[in-house]
């Protein structure tokens, strides 16, 4: 269970993202569990007193990112979601994007899409920031670093499967790997996720 007093103390953490985060939640739970599990997320965001109608979201609207954490946990708390699961979501999402669908076309190489990384980023929120650090396609391995987000660390696993997609689609490896090397929730200034090819 989620208390109120929890998801009062999330939803009052500031920063919002597009709709179009959200439409890729509602089509990922629609493709793989059916409305029924949407149903039951909205209908426990109106008991917290936050409700969200998936349908009537659109793709750029600016909504709470706060409403991402709340919404994990309410996965974890009430369907027994496990990272694996979280990990699994970040996987399917970039599917159901249009902003993404859209990038890929223009961005095909791997150099591009990790040029394009910060301003992707602002594209669907108006806080953090994601960077690149080092980077080396001989080596075969990039670190992002994103600052200034702090969503709950079922949103670090999430994040993880998300990047992880967007790095299938653009970088031609056999085994693509990736692996959060800092973490907020681990005593780090920011979160770094590594990627590596063979």
């Amino acid at each position: 269970m989620i208390s109120q007093k929890e998801a009062d103390l999330i939803m009052q953490k500031k920063g919002n993202s597009r709709g179009e985060v959200f439409k890729s939640y509602s089509d990922c739970f629609k493709s793989s569990q059916g409305q029924d599990l949407i149903n039951g997320i909205e209908k426990k965001l109106q008991e917290l007193n936050y409700p969200l109608e998936f349908k009537k979201i659109k793709s750029l609207d600016w909504l709470p990112e706060a409403y991402s954490e709340l919404i994990m946990l309410i996965l974890e708390r009430e369907y027994n979601w496990k990272k694996e699961d979280f990990f699994n979501l970040g996987q399917e999402a970039p599917k159901f994007s249009f902003i993404i669908r859209t990038l890929m076309r223009h961005f095909s190489s791997p150099e591009r899409v990790l040029k394009e990384a910060s301003g992707s980023w602002k594209r669907y929120f108006d806080f953090g920031e994601l960077t690149v650090g080092e980077y080396s396609e001989k080596d075969k391995f990039v670190h992002l670093e994103l600052r200034d987000y702090d969503k709950g660390p079922l949103m670090c696993i999430y994040l993880a499967g998300y990047i992880l997609r967007i790095a299938k689609l653009t970088i031609k490896g056999i085994d693509i790997r990736i692996k959060e090397t800092k973490c907020i929730y681990q005593g780090d200034n920011h979160h770094e996720y590594l990627i590596e090819w063979s």
